[in-house]
């Protein structure tokens, strides 16, 4: 005989007591969302509401513009039932990454496609930098035309470390003049919209998770984020952990090469110190594959982030130069994957689990080297190895992902039952 658990299933249930009719709204449409294409009657199936509690929550979703009814779908040996599905063009929400090296601004509608991209140049000081992004925010709005009624707010997803109920910004590496700034609510006071602000790493889940739906990753996985720093996001029964402050997935510090460089931390062989882009280009530098001096601070040098641009160009060389066939610089990429392998065979002992999706900023640039060799250093040191098989995935979102997880947040916020914290300022208006 066998056990089916409650948790596998991604649809949420409702209750058929008539108080909590916003509640059973919410989980009809993360229902109808999932699903792509559903009629009425498996929507019964699938909450446990009673067929009639779910006729009138479609008719609201109808009335309200998030659903639309198209074609059919057959159930069964009956005929065919009307089907329903997201109307894209229901709500829509604004989604910034601001990021040392490139900052992104985009704007998506509901079922997490992006409409329109804005990539401004921000000043150095935070709040010019600030009404640049509110400017760059009102130009895709305008550009495309999308009422404010429909906009459910900004998402932002930034380096942390950050104070998520104040909406400040701490002070993030690579990150100069954004010490103590607090973003969320000043961009609020510019634009008038509700402003949601999360670690880029924990924003990367939530796009995976809301737009990402096509992918095998299953209820439950491992998210690395590869960047000008590594991260790592969890994701549960369908859930974006966030951790006790919203800081979750500091693995900066986790030993991985114990005859490695000393770090900052008083230990040696960090991730910090040995796996991230500028840790790469000053061991290929150590080791002669450069020319000359790259310019590249050492990764000891905690918070530096004057040499962005000379790291940005340098390790993409190295990149290119690995896929190009160069094998000491392949050499080099197939250890550091190696390194990064370790660290994640650490965290899916920890967390009991079987999927790693990788994504981030510069994770095209490794994805054909990093995927076969930490899945191979999983398979061999993993203590559950014994137990099941691993799924190392790359994302299909590809670099705007972050971006996208910042904006499909304040949509999750908006419209699914319980699943994300408030945003800053004023509470958004209900459905």
């Amino acid at each position: 005989m066998s056990l089916s658990y409650p948790h596998e299933s991604p649809f949420l249930h409702g209750t058929n007591l008539p108080a909590v009719g916003d509640y059973n709204r919410s989980v009809v449409l993360d229902t109808i969302r999932k699903a792509g294409q559903i009629s009425r009657v498996e929507v019964a199936h699938l909450t446990g509401l009673t067929a009639q509690t779910v006729t009138n929550m479609v008719r609201k979703l109808i009335d309200g513009g998030l659903v639309q009814e198209q074609g059919t779908v057959t159930v069964g040996r009956g005929k065919p039932r009307t089907a329903i599905r997201l109307n894209p063009e229901g709500r829509f929400a604004l989604g910034i990454h601001l990021e040392p090296a490139r900052t992104t601004v985009i704007l998506i509608n509901l079922a997490g496609e992006i409409i329109d991209r804005d990539l401004p140049i921000l000043p150095d000081d935070s709040a010019g930098a600030i009404a640049v992004l509110a400017r760059s925010a009102a130009l895709l709005l305008e550009r495309q035309g999308i009422p404010r009624e429909k906009v459910g707010g900004i998402g932002i997803a930034i380096p942390g470390p950050l104070d998520a109920g104040r909406g400040t910004v701490l002070d993030p590496p690579n990150l100069s003049g954004w010490r103590n700034v607090r973003l969320a609510h000043d961009l609020e006071s510019i634009t008038g919209l509700p402003v949601f602000m999360e670690k880029d790493v924990t924003a990367a889940c939530h796009g995976q998770t809301w737009a990402g739906n096509g992918q095998e990753t299953g209820q439950d996985y491992i998210f690395m984020y590869m960047g000008l720093g590594i991260a790592f996001g969890t994701v549960r029964q369908g859930q974006v952990y966030r951790g006790r402050t919203g800081n979750e997935g500091e693995m900066g510090h986790i030993v991985v090469d114990t005859s490695g460089p000393a770090c900052w931390c008083g230990q040696k062989g960090c991730v910090a110190v040995t796996c991230d882009p500028r840790s790469l280009v000053k061991q290929a530098e150590k080791e002669g594959l450069f020319p000359g001096p790259t310019g590249v601070n050492d990764p000891q040098a905690f918070n530096d982030s004057a040499d962005l641009p000379l790291l940005d160009g340098a390790f993409r060389s190295l990149c290119r130069r690995a896929h190009d066939g160069e094998d000491a610089c392949r050499d080099l990429l197939v250890e550091g994957a190696g390194r990064i392998g370790r660290a994640v065979t650490i965290l899916t002992d920890l967390w009991d689990m079987d999927t790693v999706v990788f994504g981030g900023p510069y994770w095209h640039l490794m994805e054909d080297i990093y995927l076969d060799r930490v899945g191979q250093v999983l398979r061999r040191r993993s203590v559950l190895r014994q137990v099941h098989d691993f799924k190392v995935l790359s994302t299909t979102l590809g670099g705007d992902l972050a971006a996208i997880g910042a904006a499909s947040a304040i949509l999750d916020n908006d419209l699914t039952p319980g699943s994300s914290p408030g945003m800053s300022g004023k509470d958004h208006p209900a459905l």
